[in-house]
């Protein structure tokens, strides 16, 4: 029931309005005579039928003017006069209609609705035109955000703070919980890496024939998977129905997944390109700033071996300088088995001081120069040292270089990227030589290691 407001100083005139719009279902909320009562009392209204001369010191027209400036409410003239001058005049006040005396009620009736129907509308297209002016606000925003990630991560080498830039994109699109999760070709297992927000799968490891969630399927099928809420028809690893998976390719293979989730709204589809636009900035980072080696021995010697390593295995060489270390090394790769390097010493040193011309070698250090890896980039290292190992039958690793790395981060956050490592080295056939001054440990990191590794001495 539409609410009507009569501004009309005849009283006889005012009261035949009232009683033909009662008769048709509207609720006339009051009548006034002036144009001040008039502005007083237009708030609440639906429609305001409007009498161009009035008592008072403003006429209608004035009054319509006041009405448009202070609320939303539709304003329809009633005349009995079409003088042009006062009608040219009318039109500045921005009327709905106009019902020129006498009139009759089919007339009063068909003006009120047309009024009302076309204020609507324009309601509708302010609140479109605002919806979509939000959006595109909306839109410049994630987009800058999108933008401002693709510099940071061409900026960046160090995957451990690529990651976190990735995360912290996530977040700032909106995502309430968001992860990366990284896939373990050896073990065939999905394993989260790192993430931010409430209830993560800290230490999650997934095996990919582990196909019911979501996380699994995305990788296998090599396609994003949105659930928009629970249907019952896979399983998640968020605390909330509405998540997006999308996986990070590189060269047509899986290497990574990311995972994002609301807690408190759906994840809309907007939200699924944007992190889909995200993952495909992650696969151009990691492709970039990964080292490809090739498993090439130095020479095939026919003489026998003199320091044969039994393959699959992992050695601990006691010594301060990695000097027997290398001697081994070197005897491997001249006798047809292909090796690889890492050191705290520089490359070129290495190579210039036991001829090594085609084994690749990565330096040890926080440089940002050619052939250089961090100390912090330890997933980056397992990646290198995983795609090495398995181009090849066999192979032989020298990471020269422990009491660095320990110095730089922890033992223990070293200790578990060994343990990783010699599960590569077994898994693929190979073998790894770790140089040790056993000095810089204490007893029970000595002890932690010695039954990781074949402990040889000098």
């Amino acid at each position: 029931m539409a609410k009507v407001l009569i501004a009309e100083d005849e009283t006889i005139v005012a009261n035949d309005i009232k009683k033909s719009l009662e008769d048709s279902g509207y609720e006339v909320s009051a009548i006034v005579s002036s144009g001040e009562e008039a502005v007083r009392n237009a708030h609440s209204k639906d429609v305001v039928l409007m009498d161009i001369v009035l008592e008072g010191e403003i006429d209608g027209i004035t009054a319509a003017e006041r009405i448009h400036n202070q609320a939303d409410i539709p304003v329809v003239f009633l005349t009995a006069y079409a003088d042009e001058e006062i009608l040219k005049r009318a039109k500045m006040a921005e009327p709905y209609g106009y019902i020129v005396k006498p009139f009759d009620d089919r007339e009063l009736h068909a003006v009120i609705e047309m009024a009302l129907y076309r204020h609507e509308l324009e309601k509708k297209v302010r609140e479109s035109k605002k919806w979509l002016e939000n959006k595109i606000k909306e839109r410049s925003e994630r987009l800058e955000i999108l933008l401002n990630t693709s510099q940071s991560l061409q900026k960046e080498k160090n995957w451990e703070n690529g990651i976190t830039v990735i995360t912290e994109c996530m977040i700032n699109l909106g995502f309430e919980q968001c992860g990366i999760f990284l896939i373990h070709p050896m073990k065939k297992t999905l394993d989260y890496h790192y993430g931010k927000g409430s209830s993560l799968p800290e230490g999650l490891s997934l095996s990919l024939k582990d196909s019911e969630y979501f996380a699994v399927r995305c990788v296998l099928e090599k396609r994003t998977i949105h659930v928009k809420e629970s249907t019952g028809e896979g399983k998640q690893l968020f605390e909330s129905s509405s998540v997006v998976w999308v996986p990070i390719i590189i060269q047509n293979e899986v290497f990574a997944a990311l995972g994002a989730a609301n807690m408190q709204r759906l994840v809309t589809d907007e939200d699924v390109k944007d992190l889909e636009i995200l993952a495909g900035m992650c696969g151009v980072f990691i492709d970039r700033t990964r080292v490809l080696v090739e498993p090439i021995p130095e020479k095939e010697l026919e003489t026998d071996i003199t320091h044969w390593l039994d393959p699959a295995g992992g050695y601990i060489i006691l010594e301060k300088k990695p000097e027997k270390s290398f001697q081994i090394f070197c005897d491997l790769v001249t006798h047809g088995i292909p090796g690889f390097v890492v050191s705290r010493e520089f490359p070129d040193t290495i190579k210039r001081k036991y001829q090594l011309v085609k084994t690749p070698i990565l330096w040890l250090s926080r440089f940002d120069v050619e052939n250089t890896i961090s100390p912090d980039s330890f997933s980056k290292l397992i990646y290198i040292i995983r795609d090495f190992t398995k181009k090849t039958k066999e192979s032989v690793v020298l990471l020269d270089g422990l009491e660095y790395l320990i110095s730089q981060t922890s033992f223990y956050e070293v200790l578990t990227y060994l343990q990783e490592l010699k599960d590569i080295i077994f898994m693929s056939n190979s073998r790894l030589i770790i140089p040790l001054h056993k000095e810089v440990l204490t007893e029970k990191e000595y002890s932690i290691l010695e039954t990781e590794f074949t402990v040889l001495q000098q």
